[in-house]
């Protein structure tokens, strides 16, 4: 196989995740995701996020352009990054778990 076709490959599977966002059923999870965090915000409570892998470094991400400013000059919005500690996560995770874990982070 070349590199042009695998390139195509992953092209054609990232435009079939596209089309599965676009359907009308996961508009409207989106639109119920939005609308608890704009709850939470304007609740004066924070935004919990958190992943595995790589997930975890888009986590962390999302947190950073919440607290800073995206696109706009804003306020920054409360937002906590749950998998930052890794010297937590590793030592309480093989003694408790992950779920107490990550509850300890916000207490």
């Amino acid at each position: 196989m070349t590199i042009a076709y695998e390139i195509g490959k992953e092209l054609r599977a990232a435009a079939t995740s596209v089309q599965l966002v676009l359907a009308p059923e996961f508009q409207v999870a989106i639109v119920q995701a939005v609308e608890l965090i704009v709850d939470a915000l304007t609740g004066a409570r924070k935004v919990l996020l958190f992943g595995n892998g790589g997930s975890a470094a888009d986590s962390q991400h999302i947190a950073a352009e919440l607290i800073g400013r995206y696109r706009r000059e804003r306020r920054a919005l409360a937002a906590i990054a749950l998998t930052t500690d890794s010297s937590v996560l590793t030592a309480w995770s093989g003694v408790m778990t992950t779920s107490t874990t990550l509850s300890f982070q916000d207490s």
